[in-house]
């Protein structure tokens, strides 16, 4: 694993020598391949969580849920609530809401979305939520109202940088409203 981490630091150019197009650009791939790396954790948490609630069932003991706990508190220096929360999250998304974990996997959907649409979803019936977990998914992925402008200035500032640092890049006249700004 040692070696993900030093192709992860290899892969990100220094980067003092970005333009801030650059800089925008390769903060917004680490935050997708940060999204696919939550997922691969949180897939592996799951799988640690379902192994000790299977040993803890096969002996008749109800406390795999707090050996889980402890190990993926310990493992990821964390306190056991935090673990918990983790445990629930990487459960939900392996049992429950598979598209929001694929989306997590393709770096689409980040850690705090998919934890977002965990818990709002967390009373819907087993007989819906597939339907729900579509419609969530179709309504946060679209790319509309900000994270559009936001990716359209994003471009803007990109052409600046290819035009040269003297010429003005052209934006959008905002109308004053009255009583604000003095």
């Amino acid at each position: 694993m040692s070696d993900l981490i030093e192709a992860v630091r290899e892969a990100v150019p220094a980067v003092a020598s970005l333009p801030p197009a650059g800089l925008i650009d390769t903060m917004a791939e680490l935050h997708r391949v940060e999204s696919v790396l939550v997922e691969r954790k949180l897939a592996v948490i799951a799988a640690l969580a379902d192994h000790r609630l299977g040993e803890a069932a096969r002996e008749e003991i109800d406390c795999g849920a707090a050996v889980a706990e402890a190990e993926v508190g310990a493992a990821l220096t964390v306190g056991r609530g935090e673990a918990g929360r983790l445990i629930e999250l990487g459960t939900v998304l392996a049992h429950r809401l598979p598209r929001v974990r694929a989306a997590m996997a393709a770096g689409q959907l980040d850690a705090y979305r998919a934890g977002l649409i965990g818990c709002a979803t967390r009373n819907v019936d087993s007989e819906f939520i597939a339907e729900v977990e579509r419609l969530a998914l179709e309504k946060i992925l679209a790319p509309t109202g900000q994270r559009a402008r936001n990716a359209i200035a994003r471009h803007s500032w990109k052409d600046r940088s290819r035009r040269g640092a003297g010429t003005p890049t052209p934006r959008p006249q905002r109308p004053l409203r009255r009583g604000v700004g003095g």
